[in-house]
């Protein structure tokens, strides 16, 4: 599929971009289905920016890229937002963002206030990071890897929550972190605000320990629960199958009442049930 070719604003043309740009640029850009899906507001410095429906169509993926000192509020629908290289940044999200994705990377003093559902935030390699959800019903997860002061507010009042983290703050539990590869998610689990180290199943699926470690101790009872159901349906259906149980046969002689209180002999009743 040919890459699309982004309408700029804060730049003529893609011209203006060097080439390893234009190349970063476009691969960040591929998946998009057509050429007037994609914005770019690029290399823009001390800009206080509204962008409606008259700057970007609703379907559009809208591309913040190289910005400098600017507050940029969105208030038309997008496909997806990126965000990447921008320092002293501001960007308020109050619109719809369909696929409920958000992108960042590579910033310097960015905040982020959010007020419509994202679902998945994916930040990356960056220092001082601000990360807003009005309310909690538009937080799902965060990932992040790389990123020094990562400041995490989500809700008002007295049921908002609040995080402050980062890389050297993590590197204190995980003493092997790579600052390049290694990843983590923010997420409020049992009312609480957590970051977990991200961690790899053998078959690739990403989880956290504590997640892998609930999955295991859920399957352990679920085959306890099973073995006991099957001991018991045995246990049921041996008299009548003349299946033989693994147990020890009770110490009462043949001649005598049986233990299952048939008033029958033993030997009469349950005697073959037992190896």
């Amino acid at each position: 599929m040919e890459a699309p070719k982004p309408y700029v604003t804060g730049k003529s043309d893609m011209s203006e971009f060097t080439d390893e740009e234009q190349k970063r640029i476009t691969d960040q850009l591929i998946g998009t289905q057509h050429q007037q899906d994609v914005r770019v507001v690029a290399k823009e410095t001390g800009v206080t920016r509204t962008i409606g429906a008259s700057d970007a169509e609703q379907k559009s993926t809208l591309f913040f890229k190289g910005c400098t000192d600017g507050v940029y509020t969105v208030e038309v629908s997008t496909t997806k937002i990126l965000i990447e290289g921008c320092t002293n940044c501001t960007f308020n999200l109050n619109a719809q963002v369909k696929t409920e994705m958000l992108e960042i990377w590579r910033c310097t003093n960015a905040t982020v206030n959010v007020a419509t559902s994202i679902k998945t935030l994916q930040a990356d390699l960056s220092t001082g990071m601000n990360l807003v959800f009005k309310k909690q019903e538009d937080f799902h997860n965060i990932v992040w890897g790389g990123i020094e002061g990562l400041s995490v507010s989500i809700g008002e009042g007295d049921g908002a929550h609040a995080l402050k983290t980062g890389f050297t703050e993590m590197k204190t539990q995980y003493p092997d972190l790579s600052y390049e590869t290694d990843q983590f998610t923010v997420r409020i689990i049992e009312g609480k605000l957590l970051t977990e180290q991200v961690v790899r199943l053998p078959n690739g699926f990403p989880t956290t320990e504590r997640e892998a470690r609930e999955f295991d101790e859920r399957q352990k009872a679920n085959e306890e629960a099973r073995e006991k159901y099957m001991r018991d349906l045995i246990k049921f259906a041996a008299p009548k199958l003349q299946l033989k149980d693994d147990t020890k046969r009770p110490k009462v002689g043949r001649n005598e009442p049986c233990p299952c209180k048939s008033n029958k002999k033993f030997k009469a009743c349950c005697w073959n049930k037992y190896t």
